[in-house]
Parts: structure tokens; sequence; C-alpha cells
């Protein structure tokens, strides 16, 4: 029902969306919690038997979104919630298989190498690191020259131009 308070309440909203747009008093902070207690320590917010602000059955399938209690204006009209509002949702459950397909991975910029002796240990989730040092390789191959100026991990290695040669036929 369109009342006189009505359309001077919509008039007001109206300029005020104008002038500020939408904006957050105090902010929805949002945090994904389990549905399912399981009894061993994902804090589930339900146990077996209850069912959910939403209606449903809890399930290892459902998770819960909390958003905690805040206040904004959206389209010029005030909303405000004093306590948490918890919303079902189902969780993704579609899986993809890709089989050898390359995935592009950056981490960075890039350091080009001259005069290497010996590979460094490469990988993804290793904890191996490479000594930077502010002199090129000397004549002992097993005692590294200069001072160590920094530490890498190195993630892939590779010869961009060149050949490779040993004088060691055993390799």
């Amino acid at each position: 029902t369109t009342t006189a308070y009505s359309v001077i309440a919509d008039e007001l909203a109206r300029r005020t969306y104008n002038e500020s747009g939408d904006y957050v008093i105090t902010p929805f902070d949002v945090s994904v919690k389990e549905s399912l207690n399981n009894n061993k320590g994902n804090n589930g917010i339900f146990n077996v038997g209850q069912f959910t602000y939403g209606g449903s059955t809890p399930s290892d399938s459902l998770a819960i979104y909390q958003i905690s209690p805040g206040k904004a204006f959206v389209r010029g009209y005030e909303v405000e919630t004093i306590s948490s509002t918890f919303l079902d949702v189902e969780k993704p459950r579609t899986v993809k298989t890709l089989e050898n397909q390359s995935i592009e991975y950056n981490t960075g910029p890039t350091l080009s190498l001259n005069r290497v002796f010996g590979s460094p240990t490469i990988g993804i989730g290793n904890t191996y690191v490479l000594s930077l040092r502010n002199e090129r390789v000397g004549t002992s191959q097993t005692t590294a020259p200069g001072k160590e100026i920094g530490v890498a991990r190195v993630y892939d290695f590779r010869l961009e131009s060149g050949s490779y040669s040993t004088s060691n036929t055993n390799l």
C-alpha cells in the first residue's frame, strides 16, 4: 500500500542514493562454517538430528555462511541486522579432471645465470634454497667463492641458449 509516508521515504532514499551511492556503516563480516559437527574438530554448527536455521538437515555436503550484524545503505534505504544471519549453501562437488595439461605458473621475476656448475634441486613444495654469491665460480667446484648475498628457491631450470658440454662422458 502506498502512503504519503512511503512516498516521502522513497524520495529520500532516491536522493540519498543519488548523492552517496551504496555504502557500509558497519561491515557485514562473512565466515564459512561446516553445517554438520563431526565431533572430530571440524567445528560444525549442528549435530545429527538437528536442523539448520534454514530448515535443512546438516550434512557433509552443506556449508553455512555466517554473516555478522552490520549496517549499510543500499539504494538509499537503511539495512541493519542486529544478530548474525546464517545461510545454507550446497558445497560444490563437481570435479573435472584434465590429464597431461600444462599449467602456466608465474612466481614473479626470473633470473638468468651463466657458468652454472651442477643442478639445483627444483620443485614446488620443497625447502631447498640456492646460494647467490657475489663472485663467479672459481677453480674449486666444491667450495663456493665470495660472499653469500642472497638465497632463492628454484622452480624451473633450463638451458635457453648454447649447448651442454662436459669433460666427463660418464654423466
